[in-house]
This record gives structure tokens, sequence and C-alpha cells, in this order.
């Protein structure tokens, strides 16, 4: 949610006042303390309003683009932020979101940049030059940030347990966070991730025997060892009878028994 910047504007004399006291003759002191508060107040409203924009900006570039890669790597990482930023209706829907007055996504940003020297976060504490940015406002610090990421192979990520966003390192392809879970105390999303894709694959004895006849099924027909419609009566009398198990109408003993057979009269 942005903080609408016209409300403020109407507020800050009344809020001045109380905080400072009286202030009905305008001196050049008052005057000074006015700017200076005035100031803070807009700072602190760019920079939630930046981080607003950020996150529509960078949702929709993870969520629509990042989401969808089959590598991850910074040559496919470039290649979808230059299918993002050329996608002009995907552009127009995120200007859209932004209230009018506040500034929008840019591609070059006002930043200063020098180097300094400092000392190693390390036992030795030796001195080392380092590059140092200083940034106009945050907007700028995120996006550069976003884009120096995706260089080197580091790039935003939505855990598919929680919904919050975590940073997927170059050479790492996972799906859930390390936070904790929702609901639990000690388990990670990524623990919790693990669980549920081990149960999704784990597969009941009816069906890993169903499968298993399918699949040799389904090569003795494409080598032409049964036509399509001795295929298709096989498969459907199949489906039956592993439904009949998973029912509790015929043991897993019978089913295993009854493929078998099966297996035998289709060599």
């Amino acid at each position: 949610m942005r903080i609408p910047m016209k409300e403020f504007q109407d507020m800050l004399p009344s809020a001045y006042d109380e905080i400072h006291g009286k202030c009905s003759d305008v001196t050049q002191e008052c005057s000074m303390y006015y700017e200076m508060f005035a100031e803070m107040i807009f700072g602190w409203i760019r920079m939630v309003n930046d981080i607003a924009t950020f996150l529509s900006y960078a949702s929709a570039f993870v969520n629509l683009f990042l989401e969808r890669l089959k590598y991850h790597n910074p040559e496919a990482y470039a290649s979808a932020y230059y299918d993002f930023m050329t996608n002009r209706q995907v552009q127009l829907e995120i200007e859209k979101a932004i209230p009018y007055g506040l500034p929008l996504i840019a591609q070059t940003h006002e930043v200063g940049f020098d180097f300094v020297t400092i000392t190693e976060q390390d036992d030795t504490q030796s001195f080392c030059i380092a590059e140092r940015f200083v940034f106009t406002n945050l907007l700028s610090f995120l996006q550069v940030d976003l884009s120096r990421g995706l260089m080197i192979g580091h790039a935003p990520k939505k855990c598919q347990n929680c919904g919050k966003y975590f940073l997927l390192e170059k050479g790492y392809h996972v799906s859930y966070c390390t936070n904790i879970a929702p609901g639990e105390t000690t388990r990670t999303c990524r623990q919790v991730g693990a669980h549920k894709k081990s149960a999704a694959q784990t597969k009941t004895p009816a069906q890993a025997e169903y499968q298993k006849l399918y699949n040799h099924l389904k090569t003795r027909k494409n080598r032409k060892k049964i036509s399509v419609e001795e295929w298709n009566q096989a498969v459907a009398w199949a489906q039956e009878m592993k439904d009949k198990a998973e029912r509790g109408e015929i043991s897993e003993w019978e089913l295993k028994e009854m493929f078998e057979r099966a297996y035998d009269n289709i060599l």
C-alpha cells in the first residue's frame, strides 16, 4: 500500500506546529526547521513508495518471466530480463499500478561512485580498496542491486510453500525457502516441501503394479506386438483391477497374480 503524498502535504503544517510548538511568527529559524522536518517526512514517504513500486516491478519479473525458465544462470536471466523490459504490455500494466506523481521504473540511475579504503572483515583486519556507491533514492538502489545479482547468477524466487521471496543463489535450483514454514515451529519450508514431494512421489502397491503393467503394454504396442485395440482393452482392464484393489474388493496379492498372468498372456 502506498502513502498518498497529497495528504501528507496537507498534514505537514499542523504536524510541525504540534511537534515544535507555536509557529505563528514565521522566522528564518522556524522556516529552516520546517523545511528540515518536511524533507525528513517526504524522505520517509518516498522510501515506502519506492519499496512498493519495486515490489510491483520485481514480482512481475519473477512471476511472469523467471519462474518459467528451464535454466537458472546469468545467460538465462539476461534473456528473461530483455524479454521483460521490451514487453510493452507488461510495462504499461506496471506503470498503471504506480500512482500519478511517483517516479516510474527507469533504466538509468543517478549514482555516485568512488573508491574507498576499508579493513577486511576477517581476523587479519588488513586494508583493501572497495567500491562505494551513493544513491539518491531507494528505488535506484533496489533496481541496481537486482540487476547486479542477475549478472552473477543470483535471482529472487517465490517460495512455493509460504509465498515469500528468497534469494536463489547461483548453481542452485530449489523451490522452497529456509524460513520456518507457516504452522510449524521448527521445520523450514524446504523441509516441508521435501516431505510433500516425497509423499507425492510415493505410490500405493496397486499403483506401482499397474504402472509396471502399463509400461510393459506400452512397449509392446510401440513395437507393434499388440494392436491398438488390444492395447486399449488391456489398459482399461488393468485400470479396473487397480481400482478394485484400491477399494479393497481384491487384495494386493490377488492383483499382483492377475497382472503376472497378464504378462504371460501378452508375451
